[in-house]
């Protein structure tokens, strides 16, 4: 990143390197995508019942890898 100082503040011009502008948006619209979530409050609390049975889900083998529910068969 490279910051082009300017004695109007309004003229200051930033210079990111793609790879890593791509790796901010990423994670902002991350951020985004959880406060929108957590802003839910229906899905939020089915979330965190949810997340109450997964540890006994998963000693009981009831739980399945992404690869295995989403596998084309």
């Amino acid at each position: 990143m490279l910051l082009i100082k300017a004695n109007d503040k309004t003229e200051e011009k930033v210079v990111l390197d793609k790879k890593y502008f791509d790796q901010i948006r990423q994670q902002l619209e991350a951020v985004v995508e959880t406060l929108e979530i957590a802003m839910d409050r229906k899905l939020f609390n089915q979330i965190l019942a949810a997340a109450d049975t997964l540890d006994e889900d998963l000693r009981l083998g009831k739980l399945h890898s992404l690869e295995d529910a989403f596998a084309e068969e």
